[in-house]
């Protein structure tokens, strides 16, 4: 985990954790043809301070760790900001487990030069 979010409250006090974090899982994404994640998520309006790992499993599966005030955004907006043939995105239960494996992105905006990826 690179990004973490740190809560701190009473041990006494039962704690929701879908209040503090959501985990969104997206499908069908073309992982060639993506703009970084920073350039994405910016450009859909999610502030990167609400986002935590951005993990790659397979070649078209991302899990996306956000603030749960985003959620909506993103399942709302990211099918159709990313490549790929039926872009899903859908929202993990508590029981729904993450796998191991895959690899974090970087959350960095990068400047993008379109006329060279025209050439591609």
């Amino acid at each position: 985990i690179e990004r973490c979010k740190y809560l701190f409250t009473n041990p006494e006090l039962e704690v929701d954790v879908t209040d503090y974090c959501a985990t969104l899982r997206v499908d069908n994404i073309a992982l060639g043809s993506v703009d970084p994640w920073g350039n994405v998520l910016t450009s859909i309006g999610v502030d990167l301070d609400d986002v935590g790992d951005v993990r790659v499993v397979d070649d078209a599966v991302v899990y996306l760790a956000v603030d749960p005030d985003v959620t909506k955004i993103c399942c709302r907006l990211l099918p159709k900001e990313l490549p790929g043939a039926g872009v899903t995105v859908s929202v993990l239960g508590e029981d729904d487990v993450v796998p191991d494996g895959g690899s974090i992105q970087s959350l960095d905006v990068q400047r993008l030069d379109k006329r060279e990826q025209k050439r591609k």
